[in-house]
This record gives structure tokens, C-alpha cells and sequence, in this order.
């Protein structure tokens, strides 16, 4: 048992149990339910602007949300990009910062407890984390939408003046795979960057980043097949089914954003202990905290 604890894997499963991550998790997939309809209403808002079609404008939630949980989506998603209201955007943009803002909250103080951290940021400058958490999200989520589109567009146009093979523009498809892709572990980083109270180096957190990215989409995929090999869940409760698929998949989400963090604070750990550091224990001093051991 002593060997097991000493192991990462041992390690992590205390850090679990220890930092109560499923409860985190639950708390955190709570107001991300909240976060996540403005946030789309808005991004889809811009794509309806730039006249981005539906089916590429759907392709990135299919990656990273099981598509019987689109089901909740895609309603949604025709409406606002055949109906171009000012208003809605407006009105989704400042929704979208306020629940950012208290999902980032539960965020902050999970991570401040993997870190062993005091919270030592004013609750308005907590508050104005979400702002270009938010932005940064979003122009994400819309680089990695626009960025194939334009790259298609823009070969199609050189081949009218230099051949280039049809099959070398249809591999374009296989680039928002890793737009996605990217997106997601770009959007990992920041998070594990700006919600502890503590300064680190960002190659200290792309472990982290690295893990919630491949568990995210893997375990988005498997949740994606199983509820389409088992559909007995659509019987048994109708049309209410979305939304539970939809309330697993987030909480499901939570635990491994958290987790991520768990592994960058462990590793900390790990590092401070080979360099000879006793007694670690990371203190916020007012500026995002310098490490003290």
C-alpha cells in the first residue's frame, strides 16, 4: 500500500478523494450549463454574420459534445444563424461573461486546493478573469471554425490560375480536426495559467493541458457510442434524454479540467521534492503568489 501511494497513480487517486474532485466537478458543470448556451448563442451569432453554414458551423461541437446532447443544440444553432439579431449578440456576450465568471470561480478554487494555495485576488479582479477567458474561448472556437473554410476557399481560388489536385483540397477537412484539436488544448492552458494563485512556467502545465485534451475527446467519442449502441435511455425518458446525456457529459468534462490541474499540481509537488524542498506550501502574496517552500 505504501509503494501504491508513493506511485502517480496512487497519488492521484488520493488527490480524488482528498480534494472531493467529483464534487468540484458537479458544482462546476452546474454553471458551465449556464456558460455554454450564451457562449454558443454568440459564437454561432458571429458565424450567422459571416454566413459560415450550419454544418461547418456544428462540426466543432460534434468533436467535443456526444451528438445526442447536440440534439439540444441544434435547434438553437439553425435559428440564429438564419435570424441576424444585433440585440442577441449583445445580450449573449455579456451572459456569456457573467456565468463564465462564477464557472471560473469553482475553477479557481479547485485549483488554489490542488495547489495548496490562499486565494489572495480581489473578487473584481477574479471577476475580470472571464473577460478574456471568454474572448479567448471564443475567438478560439472561431479561428478553428474559419481558418479550414477560408483555407478551401482560397485553394479553389489559386486553382483557377494553378493546378492543384481536388484531393489535396479535400484533405482541408482533416484541418479542423486539428483546429479542434488545438483549440481545446489551447484553451486547457490558459485555464491551468490564470486560475491558481500562484506564478508557474507554462511548460510546467502542458501535462495537464495535454491529459484533460486527450481524456475530452476520447471520452466524447465513447460517450457518443455508447448511447448510440444503447438507446434505451430515449424510451425511458422521452426528450428529457438530451439533457441528461448533455448534464453527464459536463460533469464528466468537469472532473477531467480539474483533473488535468490535479496532475500539474502533483508534478509541482514532485519537482520541489527533487530539488531538495521541504515543508512546500504555495502562499498568494498579491500578485498571483510566489512560491513558497
Amino acid at each position: 500500500m505504501k509503494g501504491f501511494r508513493k506511485s502517480m497513480a496512487g497519488e492521484m487517486v488520493e488527490r480524488f478523494i482528498k480534494h472531493d474532485i467529483v464534487a468540484s466537478g458537479a458544482e462546476m458543470a452546474y454553471y458551465i450549463l449556464l456558460f455554454i448556451f450564451p457562449l454558443i448563442i454568440f459564437i454561432i451569432a458571429v458565424l450567422g454574420y459571416l454566413n459560415i453554414p450550419a454544418e461547418d458551423a456544428t462540426f466543432f461541437l460534434l468533436l467535443i459534445v456526444p451528438s445526442e446532447a447536440m440534439e439540444f443544440f441544434g435547434k438553437y444553432i439553425e435559428y440564429i444563424l438564419t435570424v441576424k439579431q444585433t440585440n442577441l449578440l449583445y445580450i449573449s456576450l455579456f451572459a456569456t461573461f457573467w456565468t463564465a465568471s462564477n464557472a471560473l470561480k469553482v475553477l479557481i478554487s479547485a485549483m488554489n486546493r490542488a495547489y495548496e494555495a490562499e486565494e489572495s485576488r480581489s473578487y473584481i479582479k477574479r471577476k475580470a478573469l472571464a473577460v478574456p477567458f471568454t474572448l479567448l474561448i471564443a475567438l478560439c472556437i472561431t479561428a478553428a471554425l474559419l481558418i479550414p473554410i477560408l483555407s478551401k476557399s482560397l485553394l479553389l481560388w489559386i486553382s483557377n490560375f494553378v493546378y492543384i489536385s481536388t484531393i489535396l483540397i479535400e484533405y482541408l477537412r482533416y484541418l479542423r480536426w486539428i483546429m479542434a484539436i488545438f483549440t481545446i488544448f489551447n484553451v486547457m492552458l490558459v485555464v491551468y495559467f490564470i486560475a491558481p494563485n500562484i506564478k508557474m512556467k507554462i511548460l510546467h502545465i502542458i501535462p495537464g493541458a495535454a491529459l484533460a485534451t486527450t481524456t475530452w475527446i476520447v471520452m466524447s467519442m465513447f460517450f457518443s457510442l455508447y448511447f448510440s449502441i444503447v438507446n434505451g435511455y430515449a424510451v425511458i425518458y422521452g426528450s428529457i434524454g438530451a439533457f441528461i446525456v448533455l448534464m453527464v457529459w459536463l460533469l464528466w468534462s468537469s472532473i477531467v479540467i480539474i483533473a488535468g490541474g490535479e496532475l500539474n499540481a502533483m508534478l509541482e509537488v514532485r519537482r520541489n521534492i527533487k530539488g531538495h524542498a521541504k515543508n512546500r506550501k504555495y502562499k498568494g502574496n498579491g500578485y498571483r503568489g510566489n512560491i513558497k517552500m
